[in-house]
């Protein structure tokens, strides 16, 4: 009695603490964290190198090195597939778990080497770089999650041997106990082996990681420093002329005071022809000294508008970078949401199209230091993006809309018939029930001439929605025929 209380008891001690390893230890997937796609083909799999070929094509005819760089991040996430399913599948002893581990690098390493590549050519990059490291951010941590789950299971598989292992041992079968314990140190082997694989994957890409984080950085350092330059330029610039002022002004100063002992000299000698000739040059002196101080406020006129002109220009470029950058978001949003929509609206991709078109030219000025053009294309692009949403909320509210009406009109015939049967009882009830029923059939009569301003409603609804809908309003039409055969003979 007390051995069976006691696996009763381990049974529900192992069920309770599996529930607890799965709901402690499994990351909810985020909001934010991609969905993996079909593994397809795994590697260790007969066609698996179709697939490859497949991969190899597909980004030989990708010609923009942008979007060859965002290719990889796709590849990324086609490699974790791979890994989830083998795992899954085969466990942590999969034979090509390894293969699949070891391209994740490799496609993040031609990522970083794309950057590289461009920023060698001189093009910028900070925005590149900043999408792919969000994007491996998000990847890296559904990678974690992969190996989490996995790790999870094998947790609550030795909590089951444990439980075995007792119940083996209760009943006294020792030869069952000693299997069991090799089954047990296998599956603590395979959670080493687990942990093992995902610290060396982490590492790499981690190395990876702060690869693209040091072309960023350089970046950044290296618009820091020329900021710095150019400030220094102006700052020197400045001081320049301002000692050459100096040096005139000095100049003037010097020639000044010789001019005064001289004119004293002519006084004392009384050599009135040359005092006034020496008056007459310092008046001169006067007006030049004069006209260097206007010199001097115009040339620092000169230098502050410069001046204000450079951090404009400066002000400029940085939100033409921000606008671009919100531009491309927007645009994203808008694809993501075209996913979720069976059918092409064309109005959306029509906006969508001059959208991206209007973004590849703002990058294009951005290149060529064109930033006010650059800026005006980025609003531009993004303004498209969001009448393509607002497009696309439209045409949702609209099919709600049409899916409420149709529920509605789903019951006319049902308040058509009760209408019928009102007036029929009406006709021959007697005078206690007649106050009854035609508050009855006030109520059916008014509930059917909601029906009909629904119809009418259905109608207005042909006018904006796209023609892919019309089919449905077809079927609801169908289905109304006897209602407006019923309203014809009533007319």
């Amino acid at each position: 009695m007390k051995r069976t209380l006691l696996i009763i008891i381990s049974l529900l001690l192992i069920s309770t603490a599996g529930t607890a390893l799965a709901q402690n230890e499994v990351l909810p997937a985020k909001a934010s964290l991609p969905e993996l796609p079909n593994p397809g083909q795994k590697p260790g799999d007969l066609f698996y190198f179709l697939d490859q070929w497949a991969e190899a094509i597909e980004e030989f005819f990708v010609f923009n090195p942008e979007a060859k760089a965002l290719l990889q991040t796709e590849r990324v996430l086609e490699r974790i597939a791979e890994v989830n399913a083998l795992l899954e599948t085969k466990g942590v002893d999969a034979p090509g778990l390894d293969v699949a581990q070891e391209k994740i690098q490799v496609h993040m390493a031609r990522a970083s080497q794309i950057v590289k590549q461009q920023k060698a050519k001189g093009k910028e990059v900070a925005q590149l770089v900043q999408k792919l490291d969000d994007d491996f951010d998000a990847r890296q941590e559904l990678l974690k999650q992969t190996f989490k789950v996995e790790k999870v299971k094998l947790k609550v598989q030795k909590e089951e041997v444990k439980l075995q292992i007792l119940q083996a041992r209760q009943a006294g079968d020792f030869e069952k106990v000693g299997q069991l314990r090799t089954t047990l140190t296998e599956i603590e082997t395979q959670k080493y082996a687990l942990e093992q694989k995902w610290e060396a994957q982490e590492e790499l890409l981690e190395l990876e990681e702060e690869k693209l984080e040091a072309e960023l950085e350089a970046k950044e350092k290296e618009l820091e420093e020329l900021e710095e330059q150019e400030e220094d330029l102006f700052n020197q610039k400045e001081k320049e002329i301002e000692k050459a002022f100096e040096q005139r002004e000095k100049a003037l100063e010097l020639q000044e005071k010789s001019l005064e002992i001289d004119l004293k000299k002519a006084i004392l000698e009384g050599d009135e022809a040359l005092a006034q000739q020496i008056r007459a040059q310092l008046v001169d002196l006067e007006n030049q000294k004069e006209a260097l101080e206007a010199e001097e406020e115009a040339a620092e006129e000169a230098l502050e508008k410069e001046e204000k002109k450079f951090e404009k220009a400066r002000d400029l470029k940085e939100r033409a970078e921000e606008q671009i950058k919100e531009a491309k978001e927007e645009i994203a949003d808008v694809v993501e949401e075209m996913k979720e929509i069976t059918e092409e609206i064309p109005a959306v991709s029509e906006l969508l199209s001059e959208a991206q078109n209007k973004l590849t030219a703002a990058e294009k000025a951005f290149e060529a230091e064109k930033y006010g053009e650059a800026y005006g294309q980025a609003m531009a692009a993004e303004m498209l993006a969001r009448n393509a949403e607002r497009k696309i909320e439209q045409e949702e509210d609209l099919e709600e809309k049409l899916e409420e009406l149709k529920e509605k009109l789903e019951n006319k015939e049902e308040a058509e018939e009760k209408v019928k049967e009102l007036k029929e009882k009406l006709e021959q009830a007697s005078d206690e029930e007649r106050a009854e029923l035609e508050e009855e059939l006030k109520e059916a009569e008014k509930e059917n001439e909601e029906n009909r301003k629904d119809l009418e409603e259905v109608e207005e609804l042909k006018g904006k929605l796209r023609t892919r809908s019309l089919e449905k309003l077809e079927d609801i039409e169908e289905g109304n025929e006897e209602e407006e055969e019923i309203e014809t003979e009533e007319d």
